[in-house]
């Protein structure tokens, strides 16, 4: 997901695994709840970057999310955060999912990026920006050095 040079998420070669694991422990975890989800536990309301799970549909998959905020046009839908895959959406209340703790805090398998020494102000940005993108959207490889360290609700350091 690359919204700008100066923020744009990716994931490590072995994310793939991870992302697994997650999935299927949310699954687990939903099953042995007897598929309770945050309108059937009647823990009203949500609590806004709080972690939880949610099941899409479409891909056919669970995924950690962070209540970002209660949507100003319909009270039953929240703007989130996909923790691993560093994109934005809106989940229905009802479609929420408690996690355990153990699963909240795993590390995010999105890792949050900033390339140094462009600026969107510069003439070669929008250039620049469009080759970047295509390397990250056609998944060509490239040689980056990241330093970052990150840290959420200060529990996890990577």
């Amino acid at each position: 997901y690359a919204k700008s040079l100066n923020y744009f998420f990716i994931h490590s070669s072995e994310s793939d695994m991870y992302l697994k694991s997650i999935d299927e422990q949310i699954e687990e975890e939903f099953i042995s709840s007897n598929k309770t989800n945050m309108a059937q536990s009647k823990k009203c309301p949500p609590q806004l970057n709080t972690v939880y799970g949610v099941y899409s549909t479409k891909t056919k998959k669970y995924y950690r999310i962070r209540l970002l905020e209660q949507s100003k046009l319909n009270s039953d839908f929240y703007s989130v955060f996909y923790l691993d895959y560093g994109e934005t959406g809106l989940v229905e209340f009802k479609d929420l999912i408690l996690i355990s703790d153990t699963v909240q805090q795993y590390v995010p398998q999105a890792i949050c990026c900033k390339l140094y020494g462009f600026s969107d102000k510069d003439s070669q940005f929008e250039k620049s920006f469009s080759i970047f993108r295509g390397y990250l959207e056609n998944q060509k490889p490239f040689l980056a050095t990241i330093y970052k360290e990150f840290s959420f609700k200060n529990k996890i350091t990577n």
